[in-house]
C-alpha cells in the first residue's frame, strides 16, 4: 500500500483505519489559508487603524487653523472696534480741552477781579484790625528797598500817622527821619522819600502790581 499511512481509530479499539498523506496536506492548506487570513486579517485592521489615525490627525490640524483663524478674525474686529471708540473718545477730550480753555479765557478776567477783591477785603480786614502793626511791616519793606539811601521822611495817612510816636521798631539807623501826614495815603500804606527818588508802598500801587502779574501770567499761559 504505497503513499498510506496506517492510524488507529481513535473510537474503535485494534481497529486500524487507512488514511491517505493527501487527507493530511489538504489539511495543512487550509491551516495554512487561515493563518494567511488571520494575517491578512491583522494587517487590514492595523492600516485601517493608521488610517482612522491620519483622519482625525488631519480633521485636529483643521479644526485648531480655523479656530486660529476665527480668533484671528474676531481679534481684528474687536480692534477696530474699539479703534474706532477710542477715536471718538480721543475728539471728545479734545473738544472738552478747547472749550475749557475757552471758557478759561473768557471768565479769567472775571476771576481775577475776584482773587484781588477777596484780598483787599482780607487785607482791608487786617489793616483796620491792626493798622500800626500793618503799617510797620509796610514800612520795613519799603526801607530794605531804600538801602543807602538817605532817607528824608516816611509819609503816612493822618490816622497812621497820629499813631506812629516812635520808629525804635523798626530799626532805622537816622532817628531824625520826619514822619509827615498825607491825606492822599490810604492807612496802611506809606510813601519813603529819599534823596533819590520815593519808594511807593501804598495799598493802592501794591494792588496794581499784583494785578498787572496776574494778567502777564494770563497772556503767558495763553501763549503757551
Amino acid at each position: 500500500m504505497k503513499n498510506k499511512k496506517v492510524f488507529v481509530s481513535p473510537n474503535v479499539k485494534g481497529v486500524y483505519v487507512l488514511q491517505s498523506s493527501m487527507h493530511q496536506n489538504d489539511s495543512s492548506i487550509k491551516d495554512y489559508k487561515k493563518s494567511t487570513e488571520s494575517e491578512e486579517s491583522d494587517a487590514e485592521q492595523e492600516n485601517k487603524i493608521k488610517e482612522i489615525k491620519a483622519l482625525q490627525d488631519e480633521a485636529y490640524r483643521n479644526g485648531k487653523l480655523d479656530a486660529e483663524n476665527k480668533y484671528e478674525q474676531e481679534l481684528n474686529e474687536i480692534k477696530n472696534r474699539y479703534k474706532s471708540l477710542m477715536t471718538v473718545f480721543q475728539d471728545a477730550v479734545k473738544h472738552l480741552i478747547d472749550k475749557r480753555e475757552r471758557i478759561l479765557q473768557e471768565s479769567e478776567p472775571e476771576i481775577v477781579k475776584l482773587i484781588l477783591a477777596t484780598a483787599s477785603k482780607v487785607i482791608g480786614n487786617e489793616v483796620s484790625n491792626n493798622s500800626i502793626g500793618v503799617v510797620k511791616q509796610v514800612i520795613r519793606e519799603a526801607l530794605s528797598h531804600a538801602k543807602e539811601k538817605k532817607i528824608v521822611c516816611i509819609r503816612l495817612s493822618i490816622d497812621d500817622a497820629k499813631k506812629m510816636d516812635e520808629l525804635d521798631e523798626i530799626q532805622i539807623t537816622d532817628q531824625n527821619i520826619k514822619i509827615v501826614e498825607d491825606k492822599t495815603i490810604s492807612s496802611g500804606g506809606c510813601v519813603i522819600d529819599t534823596n533819590f527818588g520815593s519808594i511807593d508802598s501804598r495799598i493802592e500801587t501794591r494792588w496794581e502790581e499784583i494785578s498787572k502779574t496776574l494778567l502777564a501770567n494770563k497772556k503767558e499761559m495763553i501763549k503757551h
